[in-house]
């Protein structure tokens, strides 16, 4: 007979003894922690091993006399494995992905199964009502379009009746897109001047505007046509515009070019060009404002001009004579400006100019100056352009005679460029208080030009102590040299013995003119004249 006595068992307090010392002293293991606890037993599962449940189906022949054994056992086995049961559900869940991995791949894969739609019953379909369905739809379409087409034809009939009685209003309101208007206690008045834009003409612009039934109350019954005339064309303006009778009717300003009292070629300037006159009484209010801003602006254009003639210090003073500006353009050529203004609308015809056989040759006058620098020096240059040959008045009067070779004239352009620097230069010096020592428009020393030839001079300061040579060349350009006295390398010798022969000049440094500032020739040397005399 067996008894059961309970046993426990329980793990020793102390650690374990890893090594003993020579002197005795016991060293023991640390503690684990909790972290390596719990690694220790997950070591001891084995994945390999099947569930208490599939042994037991496995093992179904186990007879009932051994089941305390097998209880006994199964006991022992779960104090052996405490992680036994973790390891039976993550086996599980290890099964189950597994199962759901395989069906997603077949059913991404598509290689192992694929899904058919199922084909439903078919719907019985009747044409006639089909037929019938849309026959409805159509109809309704047709309906709502109708209603459209009626609705705009209505509003059309309104607006064309509407706009053969105008309203005043809109018609005020299109004016003033256009023109500037201002109301003066009860009345409308109109500009039509430019000063907005700058414009200083005395004559004033103005018109009124007002109402077309006020004036066709006032008026006498229009007259009958004239038998095989035009028929007169009704204005359906609401409103009516009055300008002045100064501005009625057509102007132009004519120009007119004559040579010994004969016609060379003539123009006319105007804004609107030709024109029915701004009298009659049916024409627009958009034509009639245009047809006076017309006028006025050749009234203005003319007297500026001919203020310009007079103020305008010529050889030959211009003439203003009433309506025309005379001017002598070349010698025998006049160019004559008259403005031409008639209120009946009957314009001119421009004279046709006749052929011209004697016109053989032109003048051209040529101007050389520096900017910034016109008041202080300029240089003529008149060239007469014949049928065969070039004739060159040069400003010392010198009469030269050259060939149509294009080479000839820019060769000739060019000297006259090299000797206006040089007497520009020579200008400067005397307004700057420098002194002008010597100068030579054909200069022999140096290399020789291969196109005319150079030309210098020299300049001395207020106090005589500093020179500027200055060389210009058709080809090289502009040379500019600086010498100061005293002269700093001077020693007196045997020969020359006394101190006054130093200030004679020392020797002469080139000036490099790109870079000093300045926006051009004489601007640089007005700044090396007034740095050379500051520092003197």
């Amino acid at each position: 007979m067996s008894y059961s006595v309970n046993i426990s068992v329980e793990a020793p307090i102390e650690n374990q003894i890893q090594e003993i010392t020579y002197d005795g002293t016991e060293i023991y293991q640390p503690p684990l922690t909790l972290s390596e606890s719990l690694a220790k037993f997950a070591q001891k599962i084995d994945f390999s091993k099947t569930s208490d449940v599939d042994i037991k189906k496995e093992s179904g022949e186990v007879i009932e006399d051994n089941k305390s054994d097998s209880d006994s056992k199964d006991a022992f086995q779960s104090s052996l494995w405490p992680w036994d049961s973790a390891r039976n559900k993550l086996r599980n869940a290890f099964q189950e992905v597994c199962v759901l991995a395989d069906v997603l791949a077949i059913a991404k894969d598509k290689r192992y199964m694929v899904l058919d739609p199922v084909q439903q019953e078919p719907i019985e379909t009747k044409p006639m009502v089909q037929i019938y369905a849309r026959k409805k739809a159509l109809a309704g379409a047709a309906s709502v379009l109708l209603t459209g087409a009626e609705r705009l034809k209505t509003s059309q009939n309104e607006a064309a009746r509407n706009r053969a009685v105008p309203d005043f209003h809109i018609e005020l309101l299109r004016l003033r897109q256009n023109w500037r208007l201002k109301k003066v206690s009860n009345t409308i008045i109109g500009d039509l001047s430019y000063r907005t834009a700058g414009s200083k003409y005395t004559q004033t612009g103005t018109f009124e505007v007002t109402k077309a039934e006020d004036d066709d109350k006032t008026n006498s019954p229009p007259s009958s046509p004239v038998p095989g005339g035009p028929t007169p064309t009704k204005n359906n303006s609401a409103l009516r515009v009055l300008i002045p009778s100064e501005l009625q009717g057509v102007a132009y300003i004519e120009v007119l070019c004559q040579k010994d009292q004969e016609d060379l070629c003539s123009a006319n300037i105007n804004l609107l060009g030709s024109g029915p006159p701004a009298s009659n009484p049916d024409m627009h209010w958009q034509q009639k404002l245009e047809a006076a801003q017309n006028v006025l602006f050749c009234k203005e254009l003319f007297n500026q001009l001919a203020k310009e003639a007079v103020q305008l210090q010529a050889p030959i003073p211009h003439m203003v004579v009433g309506n025309q500006i005379m001017a002598t353009v070349f010698p025998g050529i006049q160019l004559i400006i008259g403005l031409c203004h008639s209120t009946t609308g009957d314009k001119k015809p421009p004279n046709p100019s006749p052929s011209k056989t004697d016109h053989d040759h032109s003048c051209v006058k040529i101007n050389i100056s520096t900017h910034g620098y016109d008041a202080l020096c300029r240089t003529p240059l008149v060239i007469h352009v014949g049928e065969k040959s070039l004739k060159c008045i040069c400003r010392d009067g010198k009469v030269m005679y050259m060939s149509y070779e294009p080479q000839e004239l820019r060769d000739l352009i060019f000297c006259h460029i090299n000797q206006h620097q040089i007497l520009a230069v020579q200008a400067l010096a005397k307004t700057m208080g420098w002194q002008f020592l010597a100068n030579s428009n054909h200069l022999g020393t140096g290399a020789v030009e291969p196109l005319g030839n150079a030309s210098s001079c020299l300049l001395a300061s207020p106090t005589g102590d500093r020179i500027i040579a200055v060389r210009c060349e058709p080809q090289t350009g502009i040379q500019v040299s600086v010498a100061h006295s005293p002269r700093s390398d001077f020693f007196p010798s045997r020969l020359v013995t006394e101190r006054k022969w130093e200030h004679l000049g020392g020797q002469f440094r080139d000036v490099r003119l790109e870079k000093m500032e300045g926006r051009n020739f004489l601007h640089k040397m007005e700044l090396l004249m007034a740095s050379l005399t500051s520092s003197s």
